[in-house]
Order: C-alpha cells, then structure tokens, then sequence
C-alpha cells in the first residue's frame, strides 16, 4: 500500500496525512547538529530510554541519582540502544508538573557525558530544557505534546537543526474518537 493510494479522513490535512503514513516507509538519513547522521536505511534503531525523575512511570525513579543514571544509559548502550532519550520531567498520567529550572537540573549530570558517547534526545515540551540540553549536546528533542505546549520549542530546535521527535497526545482518555484521525488532526495542527 503506497500513502498516495490512501485517502485522508475529511478533517485531516492532506499533506499531514501523507507524511504520517510514510513515515515507516522513509528511505533516507537525518543530519544531526553534530555532523553524525541518523541512518534510516538500515535496520531499526534502538533509543535507550532514561528517566531521571523521581516519579517515573517505566522505572519508578530507580536512575535519578548520576552515578545510577550514567551507569544505566551505559548499560543500555552496551546492549545495544543507538541514542539515549534523557527525560527530567515524568509525563505519566497524574504527574506534577515541574518548572524548566527544575527539569534542567534533573537533566544536567547526564547530558554532556552521555553526549560523548552516543546520540542523546532531550524527552521534553519547554524550550527552554530543550535549548539547555542541545547547548550541552543533545541531538534530538523528542516532544510528547507535538511541538503543541510550548510555542518556542520548534523555534528551538531549528536553530540548533535538531532532529524531532513528535509524539501525539490528548488530556483525557476518550473510547469513542477514532484515535487514528485524532492521531492525524493532532499532529496536522499548525502551532
């Protein structure tokens, strides 16, 4: 099934829609702000994932101390992950929200020695983090509100020519959208 053979739900932008279903079908590298390339021509990469918040919801906060948090990114570049995503701030269902010094200073230990030694992404929605983090070497912002929350984030990361991850998102839970669609209006809205 090629995208242009597809066709859009009638709230969704076409444009958006075709990007979104060829996504898995890209055939190409990203550059990243460093001079590496993400090299999407080969076989599946691998991001490690390091949660350095004290209410984690994949790890419950066992990695927010340095020495915890640098050995375990380790650990998961040894076995394999091609980038680690270094998140400071926990997105899980209740989470308290935290102000941007606050995430810098979870973020802070891990970045710049992570970043000599493999691709770092800053899991992050404030510009401010995000800019902190590709100063110190991250390469990617990974967004889970779609470059939505933060009207700078975008900005941010073009001007350091970060690779993006956006990811969709909703307030509440809802069992009667069809959550394609919404997936697809989500990421098609113009900030």
């Amino acid at each position: 099934n090629q995208p242009q053979q597809q066709r859009p739900p009638p709230s969704v932008d076409r444009g958006a829609w075709l990007a979104l279903m060829g996504a898995t079908m890209v055939n190409r590298s990203i550059p990243l702000p460093d001079g590496r390339r993400l090299d999407l021509t080969g076989r599946p990469l691998v991001m490690g994932i390091l949660n350095v918040t004290p209410d984690s919801f994949s790890d419950g906060g066992q990695h927010n101390e340095t020495a915890r948090g640098l050995s375990h990114a380790r650990q998961m570049i040894s076995e394999g992950a091609d980038m680690i995503d270094i998140g400071g701030e926990s997105t899980r269902p209740g989470h308290t929200p935290v102000e941007a010094t606050e995430e810098i200073a979870r973020i802070a230990p891990f970045i710049a020695p992570l970043a000599r030694e493999t691709i770092i992404s800053v899991d992050t929605m404030k510009a401010k983090v995000a800019a902190f983090a590709l100063k110190q070497g991250a390469q990617i912002v990974n967004d889970v509100w779609g470059f939505q929350r933060d009207p700078d984030l975008a900005r941010v990361a073009g001007e350091y020519g970060a690779a993006c991850v956006l990811m969709h998102n909703r307030e509440q839970e809802d069992a009667a959208i069809d959550i394609v669609e919404d997936i697809l209006q989500f990421l098609s809205r113009r900030s």
